[in-house]
Formats: structure tokens, sequence, C-alpha cells
């Protein structure tokens, strides 16, 4: 994958010293100026060879034509010093030649002109687009494309540096290669690459321009310390009312009622991680006497400027009540001094939550600050979360992703990444099962029962995938996937999750020990895996990805444990971590970079388990994936974790990796000359976590990008989320 960001300009702010007053460049060019006289003429006074300070003297701007108090005379974005001294090429008008040529006269071109940029004309090539959408970075280059060089490794990426004899410039040949033109493309060009396509029909000139972005409505409070960006399809923001509050302590609640989403956010005093801080607010909300099932437990990440955070989906039954009614009561109960709170009513906008189990999905991140958390929320109906032609699932990860969330008042800028698809995302998945009588007789059936609709959303997942199936005991000997291979096949899978084979011993109830000796003994030594091999071997460049089945302790682990302790099992999460031996395996995953997933024994959840498993739970935590509980019977929370799971996969292995943290409502892409929709059936989502483009789109879909495409991204980011390399 290559990738190539362009920052677009937004808009053009000058202050001009040596003339009277100060002017303002506006969108169509036009200047003004805050002194009497000088809004006729804003060079009154000005003693300066280059009154507008665009690199162009007086005198030589009456010669071009352009305006000596403008800097930017035709008002396309790009400076009139740039455009003039913007390095020239061959053109021929619809013929051009490719590649296109440096050039300095009309006598260095074989066919066609010599021609530059034009500061009178803000449509050289007459397309229709401006010429500052076309150069959107205002440089007088095509993407990184340069035109001079002393050597090579002086120009851009696919130019080769042609230097003159005697030692001068040489000139970076072609000016306008393909690698490094990026998401722009010429003004003075019809058809920038030669393709065909004419480039007002290119992705880039599709989405690539600040006009084809949603502009986000900003909500800042200073009490809370932040600013959020959301979608314009939220209503207003309401403040809640909270008596006796601490400094910190603010809370927001809007609503989309086309969606169906009710949300909010929360400023609150804190603990410093945010693993703990999700914990301790799962106990208030269980508080309340609901019915909450955890569906994804704790998928940690890092927000855009620096903080820890998590991600956790519940699964809550509403009793009838209204998505804003069950969001107000939930919010309230994190405050933890509900008697003091009021929450302004809702609009009229948002349907019921509806009576029967699981009926409502509940997306919550808490991010840690040095002062304080910050808590998003997002509710809609089970059903229109699962329904991929709504756009419920999205709103709700755009609230929740943390993408819309600053510290203190922010402003906006604009990107657009462009990839040249040169992989697609790969990924393998072996399932660990502990296959112990208390997991065989409640379990494995429920797995197998749900693999069907997991297999059908691998399938639309645009992953290269594999699964594989091994029984989680610890034996260095038959370490082998169930079968001896991976396979892609629905009836196979769930065949093996029924019976898997491999290691015997440790009781079956070693997936964390059995993952390793896997890696270590089978996967690593055998010779790397071939384009459609099933074999046990690894694959060059495919996502490790471990799903933990298990209802008890690691056996290891509890044999260390009881070393330790005068034969106690088990104690806190705090000492299985604190164990050489769970270090040693921690060190192990992280070092082969394997991401481990887990259908376990969580506490307080599962109290008809002898133990939970914490080392399970800890190595899911430490290597950034997700846990669910085993002990949940209701399939509707199995076929949401799956879902969940197959959505964590697409982002760990996708190519795409945005250059900044987007705002993720404003996100655009378009491949080629195709816009894509945003959706999560056949369309292109965001995975917050790993900052990821993912495709729910079938590989044999036209829509799929193909190897050799091209993917322009375009979006708004906060002004002070850093360039991500």
């Amino acid at each position: 994958m290559t990738r190539l960001s362009i920052l677009l300009a937004l808009a053009l702010t000058l202050s001009l010293v040596g003339c009277e007053g100060s002017m303002m460049t506006t969108h169509d060019g036009a200047s003004s100026t805050d002194m009497g006289d000088a809004r006729a003429n804003p060079c009154i006074g000005c003693t300066s060879d280059d009154c507008d300070r665009d690199g162009i003297d007086n005198a030589r701007e009456d010669e071009l034509g352009t305006d000596r108090c403008n800097p930017d005379s035709d008002g396309d974005g790009i400076m009139d010093g740039v455009e003039v001294n913007a390095p020239k090429i061959c053109v021929a008008g619809g013929d051009t030649p490719r590649p296109v040529e440096v050039c300095t006269t009309d006598a260095d071109c074989l066919v066609g002109t010599c021609v530059g940029f034009d500061p009178t004309n803000a449509d050289q090539d007459g397309d229709g687009v401006p010429d500052g959408d076309e150069d959107r970075n205002h440089d007088g280059l095509v993407g990184d494309c340069k035109a001079t060089c002393l050597g090579e490794g002086d120009c851009g990426e696919g130019q080769v540096c042609a230097v003159s004899p005697g030692g001068a410039l040489g000139a970076c040949t072609p000016l306008l290669a393909p690698e490094c033109v990026g998401s722009e493309t010429d003004p003075r060009l019809t058809d920038t690459d030669g393709d065909g396509v004419l480039d007002k029909d290119e992705g880039s000139n599709l989405v690539c321009k600040t006009d084809a972005l949603i502009t986000p409505t900003l909500r800042s409070d200073t009490a809370a310390d932040w600013t959020l960006a959301l979608d314009p399809a939220f209503g207003a923001t309401r403040e809640v009312n909270i008596a006796n509050a601490h400094a910190s302590e603010v809370g927001v609640v809007f609503e989309e009622g086309v969606a169906k989403v009710a949300a909010f956010s929360l400023s609150k005093p804190g603990a410093t991680s945010a693993l703990i801080q999700d914990e301790a607010d799962e106990q208030l909300m269980n508080n309340l006497g609901l019915s909450i099932n955890a569906v994804f437990n704790r998928l940690s990440f890092t927000t855009y400027d620096g903080f820890d955070a998590t991600r956790s989906q519940r699964l809550i039954t509403s009793g009838g009540k209204s998505l804003d009614q069950l969001r107000d009561q939930l919010l309230t109960a994190l405050i933890a001094h509900p008697s003091d709170v009021s929450v302004p009513a809702a609009p009229a906008i948002v349907g019921p939550g509806g009576s029967s189990a699981n009926d409502v999905v509940l997306l919550i991140s808490t991010v840690v600050r040095d002062d304080r958390v910050v808590i998003l929320g997002a509710l809609g109906t089970t059903a229109d979360f699962s329904n991929g032609t709504q756009m419920t699932a999205i709103r709700m990860r755009d609230v929740t992703n943390a993408t819309a969330l600053a510290k203190g008042k922010k402003g906006l800028a604009a990107e657009c990444d462009n990839f040249l698809v040169e992989a697609l995302p790969v990924s393998d998945i072996v399932w660990l099962m502990d296959t112990s009588t208390s997991v065989t007789d409640n379990d494995l059936p429920r797995i197998f029962a749900a693999a069907d609709a997991f297999i059908t959303k691998l399938q639309g997942s645009g992953i290269d995938y594999r699964l594989g199936v091994m029984r989680a005991g610890c034996s260095t000997s038959n370490v082998n996937l169930t079968g001896g291979n991976f396979t892609t096949d629905q009836a196979t899978f769930k065949s093996r999750v029924s019976v898997p084979a491999g290691p015997r011993d440790c009781q079956y109830e070693a997936p964390i020990t059995a993952g390793k000796n896997l890696y270590e003994r089978t996967l690593e030594p055998a010779p790397a895996a071939a384009a459609g091999s099933m074999d046990q071997a690894l694959r060059p460049g495919a996502k490790m990805i471990y799903v933990f089945v298990t209802d008890e302790e690691e056996i290891p682990i509890q044999e260390a444990l009881r070393d330790e302790d005068d034969g106690a099992r088990y104690r806190v999460q705090s000492e299985v971590e604190a164990l050489p031996l769970f270090q040693s395996l921690t060190s192990f995953y992280q070092d082969k970079e394997i991401t481990a997933f887990g259908m376990i024994a969580l506490d307080p959840v599962c109290h008809r388990k002898a133990e939970p498993s914490w080392a399970a739970k800890a190595m899911v935590e430490k290597t950034g994936g997700a846990s669910w509980p085993i002990c949940v019977t209701d399939n509707v929370v199995l076929d949401q974790a799956l879902n969940s799971l197959v959505s964590a996969a697409q982002g760990l292995s996708s190519t795409f990796i945005l250059s900044r943290v987007p705002i993720s409502s404003t996100l655009k892409l378009a491949i080629g000359g195709v816009e894509i929709p945003r959706g999560s059936d056949n369309g292109f989502d965001y995975d917050g976590p790993n900052n990821a483009i993912i495709f729910n789109i079938p590989v044999t879909s036209p829509l799929f990008p193909k190897l050799g495409d091209t993917i322009f991204v375009s979006y708004r980011f906060f002004e002070d989320a850093p360039s991500i390399d």
C-alpha cells in the first residue's frame, strides 16, 4: 500500500506590512481594509515594491495583468507568486503525451507549448474544477513531484533526476509520474494521468475537496474542557443540570431522529486507567437493576491527542423505555450522585427501545485525561444497529470512537489521503477451544449454531481469511490444528468447532499456552504459506488473531498460583499479571504481534463458573483485543460479539491506515472515479482503534478495491491532530 496525504487549504489570511491597514483575501478574491479611502484602493500609502507580498514586484504584476494589491488575483486559492514560479510543462491540449515533460520555453517541447500556472485564470484547463481544488496544497506542484534536482534521491517517487553537464540543476522527469501525483491533478491538463478519465471525474476531484465534506457542528464547553464535532444530523446539545457538581462535572445529551440514536457526553472525576474506570462505571450501571449484558468488553485505543481510552459494547433490556429515557437513566447513574441530576427532556424524535430481551445496544467509550475522565455514550435498538441499510450503527460509532472529541476549543482542518492498492487485508483466525465438560455441554453448541452468521460476516468483510481450530491443551506434542490445516469452508469450520482436536494434556484448559506452542512449534517453523494455501504456516503480511474459548483459569497459571500461595487457585487479576509465567507469555504474544480475543468467564458476570479467566482476560487486554462472557446463553449476545470480532479483524488487517485521525462523520471515499458510500453493508467504514478504513463489501463485488486501484479518502480533523507516519 502506498499512501500520499495532501493537506487541503481551507482559507488564506494575510496581514500586509508596508500598506495602510490590513487586508484579507476573501474566497472570491475581493479585498477589504479597515482604512477609509483604502477601501477603494488598499494600496494607498504602500511604499513596498511588493505591496501584496505575493513574491512578485509591483512592476511585474502590471506586466502580467495581475492585481498588485491582491496576493491571489484570480481567487483560486493559489498565491500569484506560486503560480508565476511554478515549473512549466509541455502541453498539447487534449492530446498531451505521457509522460509529461518539464520545459523552460516552447523550444523545449517536441509537441505542444511550454505552459506554467496562470495567475489570472481560476480554472486554467476549463474542466470545471477550480485550480485550487486541483493543486490542493497550493504549492505550484502536483502531488510530491519535484521540478529540479542535484542528483538521485532529490526527486519524488517514480521520478528520475536528469542532471545536465557541468553539475547545474537538473530536471526531475517525468514531471508528473503517477507515483508522485497522488490525490492532486494538474490545473493545466484535463486528464492528468492520461487514463482516459477526465480529471473532473477522477476520485480525487469527487471527494478530495473541502466542499465535498460535511462541516460538523462544533460545541465547546470551558468547564468540560472539550470541543465536540458532531454530525449536523444530531440535534442541539442540551446541558444536564447537576447540583453540587464537581468542577470537572459536565454532561450534555443529544439525539438523531432519522437513525434513532440517543447519545451523551459526560466529564467527571475518575480513575487514571480507562480499563479500571470502565469496570467501575459498569458496576454503577448494573446498580440500576437493568438487564445489561456485556458483548465486547474494553477494546483499548489511544485518542488522537494521546489519551488512554477504551470502548465497550453492551446489550440492554429496556423494559419498554424509550431510548432517551434509558439514556438519561444510565447517564444519571454514571454521575454517581443521581439525586442532584436533572436531564432536560428530549424532543419526541427518538423511537421506543421496545421490551424484548437485549433490544438496545449501548456503545460507551471512556477517555482518561490528566484531570478527569470523559465518557461518550450512544444507544440504538438492536434491530436498527444490526440493519446494515440504516445509519444507526455508524452514527453511534461516530459519537463513541472519540474522533469527535477534542480538548479545549479547537478548529478544523482537512486532508485527503490517497492509496495505491498493493495488498488486500489478510488475516488468520485461530480458535483455541477448552473442551472440558463444562464447556462442551453448554457453550460449543452455541458457537456451532452461530458459525453460519460468523462466516457470512467474514465473507462480506473483504478479508482474505483462513480459520483454524485447536483444542486448548498445553502439550508440546501433537500441536496441530484440527484437520491439520486452515480452512475457509463453512461446514468444515463448524465440524471442527464441534469436535476440536489437538494437544490432550492440561485438561484442555490452557488456551494461552496452546496458542504459544502452536505458533512457535508449528506455524512459524513451516515454510511461508503460498497464496491460496491452507497449510499450517504463516502467510506473509497476515494478521494473526487468536480467539480463546474457556470457562476457567489457565491451568499452568493455576499451578503457578498454587505454588506461590499455599494452594490458593486464584485471587485477583493483578496477582495473575504479576506472575513471571504470565509476563513471559505476554512478551511472546506482543513480540509476535498476536491479538487475542476471548469468550471467557468474566467476573462478576459468570457467577456459575468455578473461577474467572483472569489470565485470558489480561492477555486480551494487553494485546489490544476484547472479550465477551461465555456464561451468557442468549444467542443475540453471541451473534453481536462475533460481528464485533469480524469488525475488529477488519481494522487489524487493513492496509489503509490514514495519515491523521479523522473526525469520522466527515469521511468521504472514492475508488478511481466511483464514490463509495459509508455503510455497514456494501460500503466502507472506519475502524477507530486502528485508524483504518475497512470495506464491508464482498470481494466479488465490483465496488471492492482491486490490486492497482487508487483509493481517495478525504476528511476533516481537529487542527492540532498530528500527522501519522
